[in-house]
């Protein structure tokens, strides 16, 4: 008599066997069940800045937490508005923007009752020029600090 086993398909807790995913599949990033391969990853790392911002901007809620890229050569000036009210209690916010470009000069104004880095209500912030990133963090939404 010959017993046959049939395959279980691989979880996060248990052996079994996957399904590769396809590279349009890496690139929507919504699949839990397919694996990703050597090439799928490279895919999805090697795509061009999925948040690219240019001049004029304003920073957002939606922002906090992601990377703001700063795109196009020359002056990029930013506008930071009150974002109080997207406060967690024990959270801190947290904005990161990144230049892309080597010529880029990004500034970044807070509104009338916002400050960064203690330099009074409204006095911008000039990142340094070229391919560089600035984190901005604050416990209340108004007083920000930053961290390149």
């Amino acid at each position: 008599m010959t017993t046959s086993v049939l395959p279980v398909a691989a979880t996060d807790t248990t052996q079994g066997l996957v399904e590769l995913a396809t590279q349009a599949e890496c690139l929507a990033g919504t699949d839990t069940t397919r694996a990703v391969t050597a090439a799928g990853l490279n895919a999805v790392i090697s795509q061009p800045a999925s948040n690219p911002q240019g001049a004029g901007y304003a920073l957002a809620a939606a922002d906090l937490g992601n990377v703001v890229f700063a795109t196009g050569a020359g002056a990029q000036a930013f506008t930071l508005a009150d974002l109080s009210a997207s406060l967690i209690a024990g959270r801190m916010l947290m904005l990161t923007i990144q230049c892309e470009g080597a010529a880029t000069a990004v500034t970044i104004t807070p509104g009338a009752a916002s400050q960064i880095n203690g330099a009074g209500l409204g006095v911008a912030f000039v990142m340094a020029v070229g391919r560089s990133r600035a984190t901005l963090f604050s416990r209340d939404g108004l007083a920000w600090f930053t961290g390149a």
